[in-house]
């Protein structure tokens, strides 16, 4: 089946899938982009965190979707965010073929645990918009601040590019410079987790990969709140 899903949607495809009670929340936000729906944010208490990132295009599995799924699938007049939010909700079981876009590929985690709520100049990220994806690119690092003193593998560089960022313990997709300048301004304490895209031949290029468990310094101490208002289109499920 994963072989399947890598020649219907390309190399950046995969097969998750996963079981949940039927008609319960799966804690992730969908939109529709063009003819795609994709991820809008993942919250750290769903089943498909660390599994689906934003970013990330969502297909529906056809030949592995139980009953409940394939019901409510087939009822729906489009194949739209509503409805796949409408179908993740009734299912049990979720397969699902999720495809990478290859600007997200080489995405990894950098968790910056943060004391304060002073935004980004007390985290020491300066950020400015890349012009080829205007998005929110690291221009600089502030000497002596929380993200420049960092050490590891997981360190933030100047040259990344921020595709998503955490708030209370969701993450959430920035496609635009506005939207990550934005976020990064209602940061708050605790952990902070960018997930950022590093050129080729960045310094520190081997990033450590986002594991689907996080140490127990970066797990948020309560549930996640929608506190932003959604753009048309936009649902949560």
């Amino acid at each position: 089946m994963f072989k399947d899903a890598k020649k219907q949607y390309g190399e950046n495809s995969r097969l998750v899938e996963v079981t949940k009670l039927a008609n319960s929340r799966v804690g992730i936000g969908l939109i529709n982009r063009g003819r795609d729906v994709a991820v809008a944010q993942v919250a750290a208490t769903s089943p498909l965190e660390g599994l689906v990132f934003p970013g990330d295009i969502i297909r529906i599995s056809q030949e592995r979707a139980r009953s409940a799924l394939a019901d409510v699938l087939k009822s729906a007049r489009s194949m739209d965010a509503h409805a796949l939010s409408a179908a993740f909700h009734a299912a049990s079981h979720l397969a699902l073929s999720v495809q990478t876009p290859t600007l997200l590929e080489g995405a990894r985690s950098v968790f910056i645990l943060s004391s304060s709520s002073q935004g980004p100049d007390d985290l020491g990220i300066s950020v400015e918009r890349d012009r080829e994806t205007g998005r929110a690119r690291v221009a600089s690092l502030i000497p002596g601040s929380i993200a420049a003193t960092r050490v590891g593998r997981d360190v933030l560089a100047p040259g990344d590019l921020i595709v998503a960022i955490s708030e209370e313990g969701t993450l959430h997709d920035v496609p635009t410079y506005k939207e990550a300048a934005g976020r990064l301004k209602l940061s708050e304490s605790g952990a902070i987790e960018l997930r950022v895209v590093r050129p080729v031949g960045g310094e520190n290029h081997m990033l450590s990969p986002r594991a689907s468990s996080r140490p127990a310094s970066a797990r948020p101490e309560r549930a996640p709140i929608d506190i932003w208002a959604p753009p048309p289109a936009y649902t949560s499920v």
